[in-house]
């Protein structure tokens, strides 16, 4: 196993500014708890480093196996509308980014994808 890296930004759907103090839960795909974090005044939580497969498996076209982990991402704050068990992939060696936008508790849409900052994953 090698490290991936997780970093997930809270924004508000309204004027797409910055959540603070939004609770995060990642969890792996049998719902056990592997970080409960904070968004600061940016929105953003700490980079979390998640066990992820030997980077070689995505080379080697006899692996048969999963070459990422993945996790399920939580997100609450009080006034908006939560989101729950969004899946992100972590691939070893590389960031994977998960920007959530949270909809004000008026409305009824929460939307959320993620991304790779060096696209080759």
């Amino acid at each position: 196993m090698q490290k991936g890296f997780l970093h997930i930004t809270v924004s508000s759907a309204m004027g797409n500014l910055p959540v603070e103090g939004a609770e995060i839960t990642v969890v792996d795909e049998n719902g056990q708890l592997l970080h409960s974090l904070t968004t600061d005044a940016n929105g953003d939580a700490p980079i979390v480093e998640i066990d992820a497969p030997d980077v070689s498996y995505t080379l080697d076209p006899n692996y048969t196996g999963m070459a990422y982990t993945p996790v399920y991402v939580s997100v609450k704050r009080q006034g908006f509308v939560p989101l729950e068990n969004q899946p992100a992939s972590v691939v070893a060696t590389a960031e994977a980014v998960l920007p959530v936008v949270l909809q004000p508790a008026d409305t009824a849409q929460v939307a959320a994808s993620s991304y790779y900052r060096d696209w080759g994953c």
